[in-house]
């Protein structure tokens, strides 16, 4: 049984980004869903450590201007097809950015 932890809905999104570590260093991926807390990305040639650091990077375009977001993120769980994200120390900046994903669809 899986317990859901999470606290805030998860946005559908697919979205263009960036993550950073180490090894491999930046990786093209796509932000499949987001939250308050954290995100799944899609990344099939990403192979980090569960409990790695890494940093995801996303532009939000918007009818003003393009904003760029990088948010710290701890790899929670890993499938072959991408990895859960939780968001360290980041929920304002992730509340913004999901409020920014909102204004963009």
């Amino acid at each position: 049984m899986n317990i859901e932890h999470r606290r805030s809905k998860r946005k559908q999104v697919c979205l263009e980004a960036l993550v950073f570590h180490r090894l491999p260093g930046l990786v093209p991926v796509n932000i499949l869903d987001i939250n308050l807390e954290g995100a799944f990305i899609g990344a099939e040639r990403l192979t980090v450590p569960r409990h790695a650091f890494v940093t995801l990077t996303f532009a939000l375009e918007t009818a003003a201007k393009q904003i760029i977001r990088q948010l710290d993120a701890m790899v929670i769980h890993q499938t072959r097809n991408g990895c859960g994200l939780l968001f360290k120390d980041a929920q304002f900046e992730a509340f913004r950015a999901v409020e920014g994903m909102r204004d963009a669809a």
